[in-house]
């Protein structure tokens, strides 16, 4: 099985009494499969599984996709909004790569 990964990518956070930490975005990509559809030919989709961690929290997603780069981005939208909702949860606030607060899923890959 040919196996590559996007990450691990740190995601920075403070916490409301000032302690500083980090979550991580790991993204895999699995072998390429095919899905049947009636009686046509077979579609092929990339496999991806997504790992995301923060404050003991950990949270994993799989999907497929037309390819590599739709599989990633779809991951990356999924971890985003699973980040932004466990900081609020834990009263944190993640930063970009620009020392930004984070406030759409994306603003985490933006750099």
């Amino acid at each position: 099985m040919n196996l590559r990964e996007l990450g691990p990518r740190s995601v920075p956070y403070i916490g409301a009494d000032g302690e500083e930490g980090a979550g991580a975005i790991l993204i895999r990509f699995g072998a390429r499969t095919y899905i049947d559809v009636d009686e046509d030919e077979p579609i092929e989709r990339q496999t991806g599984d997504l790992e995301v961690q923060l404050v003991g929290r950990q949270y994993t997603f799989t999907t497929n996709g037309a390819d590599d780069l739709q599989v990633a981005f779809y991951l990356m939208r999924v971890a985003g909004a699973w980040l932004i909702r466990v900081a609020e949860e834990e009263g944190l606030t993640l930063f970009g790569d620009r020392r930004t607060p984070i406030e759409e899923p994306m603003d985490l890959f933006d750099s």
